[in-house]
């Protein structure tokens, strides 16, 4: 599984030379208390020197551990965002364009060549589950996930898509995320690195209206991808953004969905799958004893973050 940083310096080493890996060489007293699920390891002082005199956190420089950069090799590029909210980034405007399409346009003005589409999908349920996937209509009001509204969605970011090769873009990043709202479409907004909801669950008021996370977002998103590319457009491809507790809680799911999202893109010249985590609260403190094979994965990420365990 690849995973796609966002905003530390992790994610561009070449960018920091003190960036530290935080050893632990003081398990007794160093134990770190904000992150549930790891046990406090038993006692390892056996002499009769006081805890507090044993040597503390050691720190490794990580530069050492990562291959140095060439300096001769091209900067990264820093890259606009469309952002997709609702259908009426769609719609054009009284110029003619979308909101989708003038963003492209100007974003290929400054020079650049990569582009990211973040495209928004909207739920309504608890911190513990989700009641049903909705769009936002032309309007901004909230419009029940159906086989007509995900058709529109479809149809829509394939235009927004076709705007973006339009614009020259070479490498097309997507990130799709859902802003969820608590019990109903008008309820208080809850952050969605918090909300449990599997992606492989029918979520709606029947069976007719019920649909997964697949069939809402990433299924449109990659087939409207697929008619618009071509083999000179490299596609990163991020599963979900900003959905720790989802992505550490079923993370079987998601790697299943990173291959069906693979195979729905074949005319492009390559295709990276990942997710996208929140810097702050890579898995929003899940309870690392729900997921045992994420333990190692989740103990390395904080570790690599600067967190002493």
């Amino acid at each position: 599984m690849q995973f796609m940083c966002r905003m530390t310096a992790l994610c561009h080493p070449q960018r920091s030379n003190t960036t530290a890996l935080m050893l632990n060489s003081n398990p007794v007293s160093r134990v770190n208390p904000k992150v549930p699920g790891i046990p406090k390891p038993p006692s390892t002082n056996t002499s009769n020197t006081p805890a507090a005199n044993l040597p503390g956190p050691a720190v490794v420089p990580l530069a050492p551990l990562i291959k140095a950069p060439n300096p001769k090799a091209p900067g990264t590029e820093i890259s606009n965002s469309v952002i997709i909210t609702g259908f009426s980034d769609f719609a054009p405007s009284s110029n003619g364009q979308s909101t989708c399409q003038i963003v492209a346009s100007n974003s290929a003005k400054l020079g650049a060549r990569k582009i990211n589409v973040v495209v928004t999908l909207f739920g309504v349920g608890e911190l513990k589950k989700l009641y049903r996937y909705y769009y936002k209509d032309q309007s901004g009001n909230m419009l029940p996930a159906d086989p007509v509204s995900i058709q529109t969605f479809k149809t829509g970011v394939q235009k927004c898509l076709q705007a973006v090769v339009d614009a020259g873009f070479t490498t097309i990043h997507i990130t799709p995320h859902i802003d969820v709202q608590e019990k109903s479409p008008t309820g208080k907004g809850l952050w969605r690195n918090v909300v449990k909801y599997d992606p492989s669950i029918k979520y709606g008021p029947d069976k007719s209206n019920s649909f997964t996370y697949e069939d809402v977002l990433l299924q449109p998103v990659a087939d409207a991808l697929n008619s618009v590319v071509t083999k000179e457009i490299a596609v990163e491809f991020a599963l979900s953004a900003e959905s720790g507790l989802s992505v550490w809680s079923y993370p079987k799911a998601y790697t299943q969905l990173m291959q069906k999202v693979k195979v729905r893109i074949t005319k492009a010249m390559s295709v990276g799958t990942g997710i996208s985590f929140n810097y702050d609260k890579v898995n929003s403190y899940v309870s690392l004893s729900s997921t045992p094979l994420a333990k190692a994965y989740l103990i390395m990420l904080l570790a690599l973050d600067g967190v002493a365990l």
